[in-house]
Formats: C-alpha cells, structure tokens, sequence
C-alpha cells in the first residue's frame, strides 16, 4: 500500500514532467498520446490496489479487535486498595492499536493513509462498543451505577493513549455516543431518578430517542421507572422505533487518496547507491523490447537521473 501511494503520486504528478520534454515533433506527441493511456490504466490499477489493501488492513485489525473490545465493559480497572490500574481488557485493545501504529510508521505509510487507517478503527470501536453495550443492557441488571463508573475509567485510560498520539480531537468525534451512553450510566442513581425526559435529552444530546429510552427502561432502579422518564410527546414515536437504537456499520469514513508530502519527489537529492541496480537491470528489460523508440527513451532518462543524482552529491 506504502509503494502504491507513491508510485499513483509519481505516475500523476512526476511522470508528465519527464514527458513534456521530450514532445517535440508529431512522432513524440503521438507517442505521448500512446503512453498517456498506458499511465491512465496504470494509475487505475494503482488505485484499486491501494482500496484493496486498505480494506483488507481494516478487515483484519477489526477482526482481531472485536474479539477484545468487551473487555472494556467487562474488565475492572479499580485495584482493591481503590486505586486505578490498567486491566487486561483495556490492555489487550492497546496492544492492537500500538502494533497496527508501528507496522504504519515502519514501512512509512503515508502519513493521512494512516490517520484515516486510524479514523477507521476509532469509528469501528464505537460502533461495536456501543452495540453490544445496547444488547448487553436487555433483560436488565446491566445497566447500574458501578458498571458505568468502571467502563468510564476504561474509556478513559483508552483516550489517554489516543491523545498521546495526537489524535485524541479526532477519536473524540467519533466516541461522542458511546461516551455519552456511557456518562449516563456513571451518573448517580439518585440524580437520575430525579432527572426529567426533556432534561436527560438535553444532557445526553448525543443519545437519540431509541437510545435514551432503551437504556431508562433498563437501568436497574430496583424499582418501577419514575414517570418522569416517560417520553416527551414529540418524542414518543422516535423512543418506540427500536431499529434506531443500534449503530450502523455501513456509514464509515470514506478513503481520500493523499495529494501532497511524499517520500519519491524528484525535486530531491537521490541519496540511495543501490537505486542505480534494480534500474539497470528494468532498462536491460526493456532493451530486449522490439520498440527502439522506447530504448531510447529509457536511456535518456536513466542518464538523467543518473547526472542528477551527480549533480546532487
């Protein structure tokens, strides 16, 4: 995917440079009309490449996510002693978002490929978090005080990773419904029996109607549901429709192909020896080529970079 992202750059950007010189007479410019198109089809294959394996990261670090995150509802992060530590279920999620982070740094991803990569699995999280926090709540007994206070403490320690790295205002977006869900449970029982429809809709904003009931009409009062948790009568309908309490899979992010701050810029010094082989034996390649025409292009490049690179050291 890195090499993908900075060959599309070099085939839209750089290569039209190379060719605008070399367009003097009607033969150049028919065949520049040819090469066009080869570069054309080239960068669409470069483009579905990219999508593939985009896809097939998120595929697979979501794969292994989802197995870890109930871990942050389930897992305890108070020692006995009261004080906070880092539970195993929290530990676990981390231990796949820091790998996922090195293998991007390592084989140098493009730096907005990566924050999207990462957008991504911020989106994923909250979407599975909150569904299963949703279905976890059914039937009752789920939904109390101390849960909410220990999944607070979880999610927290999870955003001050995030915010290490820098991306903690873009996790935040994406986090909103989760953390708002999970702020009402952490909220005092007490306060929340005493606390109206229309007030608990203004605090908890981020919660649509479906939500916000079904989580009222489940939280553990030991007792009946205070009429002031009732609905308001604009609200009445939106609370009832139950396909609106889950969050959707299908709404995510979309993948925008980077247009600046690449590594192969030929505007740089060619500090790398070994690139002169591996270009040597792709112009021996193309030497055995019938095309004359594209032999001798190939040459006058190679000499080009060559003397540049000369020129640079």
């Amino acid at each position: 995917m890195s090499n993908s992202i900075e060959l599309l750059h070099f085939i839209q950007h750089e290569v039209p440079l190379l060719l605008t010189w070399r367009q003097q007479d009607r033969q150049e410019m028919d065949k520049g009309t040819s090469l066009r198109s080869v570069f054309e089809e080239a960068m669409t294959v470069l483009e579905e490449v990219i999508m593939f394996t985009f896809q097939q990261c998120v595929y697979y670090l979501t794969k292994s996510m989802y197995a870890m995150l109930p871990g942050l509802l389930d897992s305890n992060p108070f020692s006995e002693s009261s004080q906070l530590c880092m539970p195993a279920g929290v530990i676990q999620i981390l231990d796949v978002l820091k790998e996922a982070l090195h293998l991007l740094n390592t084989f140098q991803v493009h730096s907005e490929i990566t924050s999207q990569l990462l957008t991504y699995l911020f989106f994923f999280t909250n979407a599975s978090l909150f569904n299963r926090l949703m279905e976890r709540g059914s039937g009752g007994g789920f939904y109390q005080w101390s849960r909410g206070v220990q999944i607070r403490a979880n999610l927290d320690l999870l955003m001050d990773w995030i915010q290490s790295i820098g991306t903690g205002d873009l996790a935040a977006d994406f986090f909103q419904r989760l953390s708002s869900a999970v702020n009402l449970l952490a909220t005092p029982k007490e306060t929340l029996l005493q606390a109206s429809w229309c007030t608990l809709r203004a605090e908890f904003v981020h919660l649509n109607p479906a939500q916000l009931h079904h989580m009222l009409r489940e939280y553990n009062t030991a007792r009946m549901c205070p009429p002031c948790w009732t609905p308001s009568p604009e609200d009445a309908a939106a609370a009832l429709n139950t396909s609106n309490i889950l969050e959707r899979f299908d709404n995510h992010p979309p993948l925008i192909l980077p247009s600046s701050i690449f590594n192969l810029e030929l505007g740089n010094p060619i500090t790398e020896p070994g690139l002169f082989t591996p270009l040597r034996h792709l112009q021996e390649f193309i030497q055995s080529l019938p095309d004359s025409q594209t032999q001798s292009f190939l040459k006058n490049v190679y000499a080009s970079a060559k003397t540049f690179s000369l020129h640079s050291s």
